[in-house]
């Protein structure tokens, strides 16, 4: 479980409490600070989490380190002020049972909102992520607050996410770079509970729109939706279904070490040898929805 933190003490008590008490237990919790100036380590440390420390600011590069040290087959992740279900790792993991599985993710519920303005935000903002991403990457994007993945796919993108560029949209980012032919799940009962803090600045949410833009953008041909669209289509009817197994879960062999399916990015795709590129619906019905 990685969780990427800045001067999030107040909320990172909480989630880490929905951690501990997990009905199957999380191996590993990764807190990774980002340049704190609160307590937010000390409530790591106390948790029992292992903390790192990235001195490169942004999310995105915060939420890599975590990745990369991760060391399971599965990697969760979750931002400070998310509050897990108990059930969460076990619905998450009852995913990847479906072997061409390769990350699951689901929304967010906004807490600390009467009934009106919640229903309101889950459809204008929660909802309209989802589909509007989906529309625009030809697939389901992942939601950082609330998603696992596993390790052996991160490893074939990890050197091709965007570490540096603070206006890059992280989840947006991952997403695009995840191949075509691998299968996604959008299940709407993997839900977490996330602060309506967000939904308060007007500003911040101009800046994730801008910045969910400027990640599609900066991919070039990769990132147009027409194009994805255009590639997704000719990877349902030239690749088959890809066991998960394909990039490394479960049981993968040097024979099975590589998927089909058309690259993201030109000329390389996969591996790790490429060079490198450049953040929630509380009362849907609990089917699973992939790509």
């Amino acid at each position: 479980m990685v969780v990427p933190v800045l001067d999030d003490a107040s909320v990172l008590r909480r989630c880490l409490a929905s951690v501990a008490v997990q009905t199957v237990p999380v191996d590993e919790v990764i807190v990774v600070d980002n340049g704190s100036t609160d307590d937010s380590v000390a409530v790591a440390l106390a948790a029992g989490a292992t903390v790192l420390h990235e001195p490169v600011r942004g999310i995105a590069a915060a939420a890599a380190r975590g990745y990369d040290a991760a060391s399971g087959d599965l990697i969760a992740r979750v931002d400070a002020d998310s509050v897990l279900p108990p059930d969460w790792v076990d619905r998450a993991l009852r995913a990847f049972e479906d072997p061409r599985v390769v990350a699951v993710t689901g929304p967010g519920r906004f807490r600390d909102l009467g009934p009106i303005p919640r229903a309101f935000w889950q459809l204008a903002y929660m909802r309209a992520y989802f589909v509007l991403m989906w529309l625009a990457l030809a697939r389901p994007p992942v939601f950082g607050s609330n998603t696992a993945f596993t390790r052996a796919a991160w490893t074939r993108v990890s050197a091709r996410v965007e570490r540096r560029d603070p206006a890059l949209h992280d989840d947006v980012d991952l997403s695009l770079h995840l191949d075509p032919a691998w299968r996604v799940v959008v299940d709407p009962g993997l839900r977490a509970e996330i602060s309506s803090d967000p939904l308060r600045d007007r500003r911040g949410l101009v800046v994730r729109t801008r910045k969910a833009l400027h990640t599609l953008g900066s991919h070039g041909r990769a990132g147009l939706p027409w194009y994805r669209w255009f590639r997704r289509g000719f990877t349902m009817l030239r690749a088959p279904a890809i066991p998960s197994r394909a990039v490394g879960w479960p049981g993968a062999t040097a024979r099975t070490a590589r998927a089909p399916g058309l690259p993201e990015h030109e000329p390389r795709l996969r591996g790790t040898d490429t060079t490198p590129g450049h953040h929630r619906d509380g009362d849907a019905a609990p089917t699973a929805a992939s790509q």
